[in-house]
């Protein structure tokens, strides 16, 4: 998306809804995360990161600069805000420090398993990028950004 914003200098930028948000995640935070739940799982279980999340339009406008944005309005199939578990699963979720973990409904060894204690998760809502403690405002996006040397 950010590559053909820059392409086309001249050209208004569509977004769908100004409220679209999205979670952020680094391809090497992606690689670490998923090494460090192979590390750890028991069997059968799902390991969900708490990320940050941001406004697709903080995005558009710090690539964007002042070019026009048009709205488009939500696609058939897209959603507004992205959701790594619904409500209807929170009362499997455990929320650990740096993730959330679905416990598996089936047993696949046929013996219990047993998961570091925690406590179950006041997300029953579910876990949106839209109403994540972590929305990132504008300011901090550009700096994450920064960090990461896409801007």
């Amino acid at each position: 998306m950010i590559q053909n914003i820059l392409k086309k200098p001249n050209v208004p930028i569509e977004l769908t809804h100004p409220e679209m948000t999205r979670f952020w995640i680094t391809l090497n935070e992606g690689v670490k995360f998923v090494a460090k739940s192979l590390s750890i799982m028991k069997g059968g279980e799902i390991f969900i990161p708490k990320l940050n999340s941001y406004k697709v339009i903080d995005l558009i406008k710090i690539f964007g600069g002042q070019r026009k944005i048009i709205q488009t309005g939500i696609r058939p199939g897209e959603k507004l805000h992205e959701y790594l578990f619904y409500h209807d699963e929170y009362q499997n979720v455990l929320e650990y420090n740096k993730y959330y973990l679905i416990v598996p409904q089936i047993q696949f060894s046929g013996k219990k398993i047993k998961f570091i204690k925690s406590k179950m998760t006041k997300l029953i809502k579910g876990y949106s990028s839209g109403d994540n403690k972590f929305l990132l405002n504008r300011e901090k996006l550009l700096l994450l950004l920064k960090k990461n040397n896409y801007v």
